[in-house]
Formats: C-alpha cells, sequence, structure tokens
C-alpha cells in the first residue's frame, strides 16, 4: 500500500516513490498531512508562490507545499 492508498482522502498533485514528494494545494491539506504521517514524511519546504528554486520543482498553486520522504 503506498501513500496515495492510505490518504486517498486528501489530492495530490504529485507522488514520487523514493524520495517521496507530495504537493497538496492549500494550508489545510498540509496540516492534515502533518497529523497523519509525521514519522513517514518530513516536511522539506512551504512553497508559498509558484516555484521552488532548491528543487526547481514548478507548481501551479500558491500556498503549495513539499513533503518528502527521509532517510
Amino acid at each position: 500500500m503506498n501513500v496515495g492508498e492510505l490518504y486517498q482522502g486528501i489530492k495530490f498533485f504529485r507522488l514520487e516513490i523514493l524520495p517521496v514528494i507530495v504537493t497538496v494545494v492549500n494550508e489545510e491539506q498540509e496540516s492534515v498531512i502533518r497529523a497523519l504521517i509525521p514519522s513517514l514524511l518530513h516536511i522539506e519546504a512551504v512553497v508559498k508562490r509558484s516555484y521552488n528554486r532548491l528543487s526547481g520543482l514548478r507548481l501551479a498553486s500558491s500556498g503549495t507545499s513539499i513533503v518528502r520522504r527521509v532517510g
């Protein structure tokens, strides 16, 4: 079972395995992810606009979170 199946109530724009990158569309979804999977995922960055320079990942929405698996 993958993260998308476990938390299918949350709509993910992008999910990649190894490392896991999850993008969410707003702060409410970010808080749900923080509550559900704090031990599995580490929130690497919260992107308040549409571009993350570190990863080069262009995102459509403001308030988007990037969550990356650690370890």
